[in-house]
């Protein structure tokens, strides 16, 4: 692995590596898989692999050039009812979904489920608590920020969870455990040519995008009132402000994803 910054080569990114690459994920499902991303981190670090099929209620986000030429399908389901077998799948993944999800213990289960005996479980989730930089609060207040807009147009978003919330159902599955780790840093971002810019926080590309999400979110709320979707009211007008102080954080702090935690197991 080539030089990397402090930052990254102490968060947690290299553990997840090197788990990872000790895993033959043969058939894998990717649930709730947005547009596929998680698919590529995996293609990218596991030691091998047969197929993906990946799950989304809707494919609104599903990236379909991303995989041309690569063993992926795609398929629009209800991840809470898997139209799928009992033990169908040799490894099953899920990643900074559960915020999105308005029954996370029945996706979970369903995930255990279409699961073969002795299959990989691999779960990634961001958390909203400590410990968390000043620039890796400021991105947890962005989310539940955008969450909170998303709600009032009818869109499943909710605050990400806590640690304690997370570990809690991964123990109810009652898989085996293999890893557990914390990472600052997404694995991806061991790969990325932008990695030692992504290290300062206050890179003013990184400003800049991390505000362009705030206009964006601020845009749509907006519009909403303008169309009569939302509205307007006092708690529409403090997300407004809301939105002003991240703002005002995002200067001052600057913007870094925040820290999250993957969990790998095993179904007994």
């Amino acid at each position: 692995m080539e030089h990397l910054p402090k930052s990254l080569e102490h968060s947690g990114a290299l553990d997840i590596k090197r788990q990872l690459e000790n895993i033959i994920g043969g058939n894998i499902l990717d649930v709730a898989t947005q547009s596929g991303s998680f698919i590529q981190t995996l293609m990218d670090f596991l030691s091998d692999y047969v197929s993906f099929t990946a799950i989304d209620i809707t494919s609104k986000e599903w990236n379909h050039s991303r995989f041309t030429d690569k063993p992926v399908t795609f398929l629009q389901m209800n991840a809470e009812i898997l139209e799928f077998k009992n033990s169908t799948f040799d490894t099953v993944t899920i990643s900074h979904s559960l915020h999105h999800l308005t029954s996370v213990e029945k996706v979970l289960t369903e995930m255990k489920r279409v699961l073969r005996p002795n299959g990989y479980f691999i779960l990634q989730e961001m958390f909203s608590d400590k410990p968390q930089t000043q620039a890796q609060r400021t991105d947890v207040y962005s989310h539940h920020w955008g969450a909170k807009i998303d709600t009032l147009f009818g869109i499943p978003h909710y605050s990400t969870l806590s640690k304690d919330d997370i570990k809690q159902y991964i123990s109810d599955l009652g898989l085996e455990t293999e890893a557990m780790i914390e990472s600052t840093h997404p694995v991806k971002c061991l790969l990325c040519d932008d990695k030692f810019k992504c290290s300062n926080p206050k890179n003013p590309s990184i400003i800049k995008f991390a505000l362009k999400e705030i206009k964006e979110n601020k845009a749509k709320l907006q519009k909403g009132i303008a169309e009569g979707k939302i509205i307007e009211s006092t708690y529409v007008n403090n997300l407004i402000l809301e939105g002003e102080m991240i703002k005002n954080r995002i200067k001052m702090y600057g913007s870094a994803s925040a820290s999250h935690l993957i969990f790998i197991g095993r179904k007994s």
